[in-house]
């Protein structure tokens, strides 16, 4: 059915941002942390927690450099992952 989530996953903690990287097979979730899940695992491959302790609002894959992600906090931080 077409009308079908392709994944579900169970998380213990709110995200604020939701981000898919291109023709990657990888997407990144925002919330107290960055975690990088690949499609069709039900845990992350990474996590990166934000030193600052802060929510992070945002987060983005560089559309030209596709190993680059891009975070925002609420602290007004902006963090650059690669």
């Amino acid at each position: 059915n077409s009308n079908s989530p392709s994944m579900t996953l169970r998380l213990d903690h709110p995200v604020t941002a939701v981000d898919h990287g291109r023709g990657q097979g990888v997407f990144a979730t925002a919330a107290d942390r960055v975690d990088i899940w690949r499609h069709g695992r039900a845990d992350p491959v990474s996590s990166i927690r934000h030193a600052g302790g802060d929510t992070l609002q945002s987060v983005r894959f560089s559309r030209v450099e596709p190993d680059l992600l891009a975070a925002t906090g609420s602290d007004r931080s902006v963090l650059l992952y690669d």
